[in-house]
């Protein structure tokens, strides 16, 4: 009964979680600098990101959306639990207990529904009627999720059906998880792709609310920007756009146009037809969830290679190589951890810099609306500082409203850099100073030759101005780069745990499924694998991370990133063709899994 004790546990830990931090933000618990203390605090911030009411519209419809989804996911696990200790309830030692216990659970999980669902539906009467397109969000997870229920109360009846001399057959498959013909097994871990799937898209709301739907240069149009914007747009509405997102839906459709045959034709199990129905529509649910997110992945990729490709061409390119050491990081580093202070302190530092410079490049009126903009965000810099060691989440109202000046403060430096970037370098008589230089270096073109003098006046003013674009633009790409990490993660996990599903329990017909696994799962790590090389390889990213643009950084970070999502996948298809490889993979990389977070 191991199992059953675990799974009332992790109920009851997240019923008390819930009521603890669903309805306002409760300050991170600070101590001590102990390995205790740091994974206490670190619980804490998850917890926030999924328990958190967001305040951007679409981050906060998103995350009640799927937060419903978890807890009607949590409800139907518990109800199936529900429904196995009642029948075998006479070969337990005390009935009674195990069982209320169970119909207790069950009644908190749905208590947390109810009370979840009352939110949601009063949020949506006080909102706009713009604000109810959020209907949107979840009009797929709830077709999804009464499919499952419908196929789940197929299967409860027939368990509840079962003749006396059955039960005790099943009482000692069903909670022994190692005997490898559990039907509980498969439903956990296929259950478990679903869980993570609804936190992939929690996480998205997190990331929404995060970066407020700020982007520089995007709401107006501007001679050297021109396309920019529209990408910018692209990518955003595949990242919130349920419309957009949903046309990810033909990747795993079409994938499994040759393997139509496992649609139409039922499963074989030794416990009957409808688990046989319920393990059929669990693993085809659990496919197209995970082909579905790589598919948004890979699509991300391209928007974003795309938008990469047009800065690379911007006159503003030279300048990711000046960006600070402080915000230099590589595409890997980017996905490594949520955009923190160390940012916006970067821009407001240089807004401050711009401010200093200004004096004489700038006419009064230019200067002073600038100074204005930099002494508020020195104070809302302050703010979030201040917010930020209390609660993260309780900072981010206004780290988004920090976002928000200064990508304005982007718009209003861009007349004066494009004006500078169209007269750039000026008449060739003022570029005396440059001849000498100039002679020695025989190989240089004149656009690097002329980049090399120690710029002054005016000219300092705009290469700050420059950086300063350069840095709120690599700050987009960051947030980017945590989506394209969060879709990759779930696709990951969800790979191995309906690999591990497929081979907890005996069904027919195993080869075509395996088939279809296969030629899925080498497409898309050779997507990854090809995915990666693009990023190490790209100029403007290279620039941030300070390596040699077009050439592949064997770097550690691009290494074990290499080893996670494309490697360890290989490997364990081939263990499922080969048992005794299986043995190797998990001595190997038991380790590195045991870091990943």
């Amino acid at each position: 009964m191991l199992t059953f004790i675990l799974l009332e546990a992790f109920f009851l830990g997240v019923t008390a979680l819930y009521i603890t931090l669903r309805r306002k933000a409760v300050p991170i618990p600070d101590g001590d600098s102990s390995p205790r203390s740091a994974l206490v605090r670190g619980f804490f911030h998850r917890a926030e990101t999924i328990l958190s009411v967001w305040r951007a519209p679409e981050a906060r419809e998103i995350n009640r959306t799927y937060l419903l989804t978890l807890l009607l996911l949590f409800v139907l696990i518990q109800a199936t639990v529900v429904v196995y200790v009642s029948r075998v309830a006479t070969h337990l030692s005390y009935p009674a207990v195990i069982v209320g216990c169970a119909i207790l659970v069950l009644l908190c999980l749905l208590a947390l529904l109810c009370w979840e669902l009352s939110l949601f539906v009063s949020a949506l009467r006080n909102s706009g009627a713009e604000t109810r397109m959020v209907w949107r969000h979840g009009v797929v997870p709830v077709l999804f999720l009464m499919a499952i229920g419908v196929v789940l109360v197929l299967y409860w009846v027939e368990i509840l059906r079962m003749t006396p001399g059955t039960v005790l057959s099943f009482y000692v498959r069903a909670f022994d998880l190692s005997s490898s013909i559990s039907p509980l097994l498969p439903i956990l871990l296929t259950f478990a792709v679903l869980i993570l799937w609804a936190l992939s898209n929690i996480q998205r709301a997190f990331l929404l609310e995060v970066e407020g739907n700020v982007r520089p240069a995007a709401q107006e149009p501007s001679t050297t920007l021109v396309g920019i914007s529209e990408l910018e747009d692209g990518i955003q509405k595949l990242l919130a756009d349920p419309t957009t997102r949903a046309t990810a839906l033909l990747g795993p459709a079409l994938a499994l146009v040759p393997f139509y045959r496992l649609t139409t034709h039922s499963f074989d199990t030794i416990d009957g037809r409808q688990l046989s129905l319920l393990v059929q529509f669990l693993l085809l649910s659990c496919y197209f969830v995970i082909v579905y997110s790589f598919t948004l992945f890979f699509v991300l990729w391209l928007r974003v290679r795309r938008l990469l490709q047009r800065l690379s061409w911007h006159p503003v390119a030279e300048a990711f190589k000046r960006l600070p050491e402080s915000v230099a990081a590589s595409p890997w580093r980017m996905w490594a951890a949520v955009p923190n202070l160390t940012g916006l302190q970067a821009s407001v530092s240089l807004l401050r810099v711009l401010v200093n410079l200004g004096t004489g490049s700038l006419d009064a009126g230019e200067w002073k609306t600038l100074k204005e903009d930099a002494d508020r965000a020195h104070s809302f810099l302050d703010q979030a500082v201040v917010e930020a060691g209390r609660s993260f989440a309780s900072s981010l109202p206004t780290q988004r409203k920090l976002r928000q000046l200064l990508a304005e403060v982007v718009l209003r430096l861009l007349k004066p850099l494009e004006d500078a970037w169209r007269d750039w370098p000026g008449g060739a008589d003022s570029q005396n100073e440059l001849r000498k230089s100039g002679e020695k270096e025989q190989f240089l073109g004149v656009p690097d030759w002329l980049r090399r003098d120690i710029p002054g006046g005016n000219a300092l003013w705009i290469r700050t101005a420059e950086e300063f674009v350069a840095l709120r633009l690599s700050s987009y790409a960051h947030y980017v780069f945590l989506h394209m990490k969060n879709l990759l993660t779930f696709t990951f996990l969800g790979f191995l745990l309906v690999i591990a599903a497929i081979n907890s329990y005996p069904f027919q017909p195993k080869h075509p499924v395996m088939a279809l696994i296969w030629v899925v799962a080498v497409a898309c790590i050779a997507l990854v694998a090809w995915s990666f090389l693009g990023m190490n390889r790209d100029r403007i990213l290279s620039y941030i991370g300070k390596t040699a643009p077009g050439e592949v950084t064997m770097s550690f970070e691009f290494l074990s990133s290499m080893t996670i999502y494309v490697v360890v996948p290989l490997l364990t298809l081939l263990a499922t063709q080969f048992p005794g490889l299986g043995d190797v993979v998990f001595s190997v990389f038991s380790p590195t899994m045991k870091t990943l977070r």
